[in-house]
C-alpha cells in the first residue's frame, strides 16, 4: 500500500487529502492485521514478530551518523542528504528511548534534501527502511 503511486490530473483530488487518507487507511489495515495476527498465532508469536522487526530497525538506527545507509551507486548519483536522514533517526532514537511514542506520520510525512555522491544515502533503501519502521511504529500502538 505504501507504494501506490497517483499521477496529477486537471481536476484531481488534493495530493495531502489523499495522502492522509491512505495514512488512515494504512492505520486501520494495521490494527487489523495485527489483531489477526494475535488471534491466529498468539500473544507470545505476536512479541516475537515485534521484537524481531525492532531489532532489525534499531540495528540499522544505532549505527554512526553517516553510516546508517548505502551511498548512491553512482559518484555524481542523487539521493537523499545523509545529514537529513540523519537527524530523523537520531530524533526517532531520542523519542524512543525516552519512553514517548512516535507517531506514524512523522516518518510519513519527513522530507529530505537531495544530495549527490558522498553527502547523499541511496533513496530507495532509505524509503524501505522507513516503510519498515513506519510498520514498527503501528505495531507499537
Amino acid at each position: 500500500m505504501r507504494a501506490a503511486v497517483f499521477g496529477r490530473a486537471r481536476g484531481g483530488y488534493q495530493p495531502a487529502v489523499v495522502d492522509a487518507a491512505m495514512d488512515q487507511l494504512e492505520d486501520t489495515l494495521a490494527r487489523r492485521e495485527n489483531r489477526d495476527y494475535i488471534d491466529s498465532h498468539g500473544r507470545q508469536a505476536w512479541e516475537e514478530q515485534v521484537g524481531a522487526l525492532s531489532d532489525l530497525i534499531f540495528g540499522r538506527l544505532e549505527r554512526a551518523d553517516g553510516h546508517r545507509f548505502r551511498r548512491p551507486s553512482g559518484s555524481s548519483s542523487r539521493g537523499y542528504a545523509v545529514v537529513d536522514v540523519d537527524a530523523l533517526c537520531d530524533a526517532v532514537v531520542e523519542e524512543l528511548s525516552t519512553a514517548e511514542s512516535v507517531h506514524p506520520d512523522r516518518v510519513r510525512s519527513a522530507v529530505f534534501g537531495p544530495a549527490v555522491g558522498e553527502r547523499a544515502y541511496e533513496e530507495q533503501q532509505v524509503d524501505a527502511f522507513l516503510d519498515k519502521l513506519v510498520e514498527l511504529l503501528l505495531a507499537l500502538r
